[in-house]
């Protein structure tokens, strides 16, 4: 069995991917913006590289596109 058959997604490329994103500053920046998202986050023990679970981070996503977002600009 290996790390995929569970859904584990270790490493900072791996999670990069996984979310589409290019760069990990925008992880950094919506963990501290986003305290769900960042509880998503673990670290390995072992080598202390970041992982996530895909099962709780695709809920997180379902969730998190649900949410209704603040009006833009000013309101009157």
């Amino acid at each position: 069995m290996t790390l995929e058959d569970v859904g584990i997604i270790e490493g900072r490329a791996a999670i990069l991917r996984f979310f589409g994103v290019a760069s990990w500053n925008t992880i950094r920046l919506r963990r501290a913006n986003d305290p769900g998202f960042g509880m998503l986050f673990h670290r390995n023990p072992a080598n202390g590289r970041p992982f996530i679970v895909a099962n709780e981070a695709a809920q997180w996503m379902i969730r998190a596109g649900k949410k209704p977002r603040p009006a833009r600009g000013h309101s009157r």
